[in-house]
C-alpha cells in the first residue's frame, strides 16, 4: 500500500472497497511512471496507463497527478508554450 499517501491514517483503519480500488489505481499510475524516468506529458502517461488496461478518464488522471505533485511523488517541470511535463521523484 501507498502508506506515504495517506500520512494522517492510523495503522488500526481498515480501508473501504473505494480506498483500496483508488489505492490499487494509484500503485499503477506510480509503476507505469516508475518504467521509464524520463520527464513525459500528462496525455502520454495517460495512454500508457490506458494500454495496460487502466480505464480511468483523464480529468481523474489530472487529479491524482496535482495529488502526487503535491506531495512529493511526482516532479513537474514547464517547458516552453506552458507545456507541463511529468517525473517520478526517485527518493535516496
Amino acid at each position: 500500500m501507498l502508506s506515504h499517501l495517506r500520512p494522517f491514517q492510523s495503522a488500526s483503519l481498515r480501508l473501504t472497497k473505494s480506498q483500496q480500488r483508488h489505492d490499487k489505481i494509484n500503485e499503477i499510475i506510480i509503476a507505469v511512471m516508475n518504467d521509464n524516468q524520463e520527464y513525459r506529458d500528462a496525455e502520454t502517461l495517460w495512454l500508457a496507463l490506458k494500454e495496460n488496461g487502466l480505464n480511468i478518464s483523464i480529468s481523474s488522471f489530472y487529479s491524482r497527478l496535482k495529488t502526487f505533485i503535491e506531495n512529493g511523488t511526482v516532479e513537474k517541470q514547464t517547458l516552453k508554450y506552458n507545456k507541463n511535463v511529468y517525473r517520478l521523484v526517485r527518493k535516496q
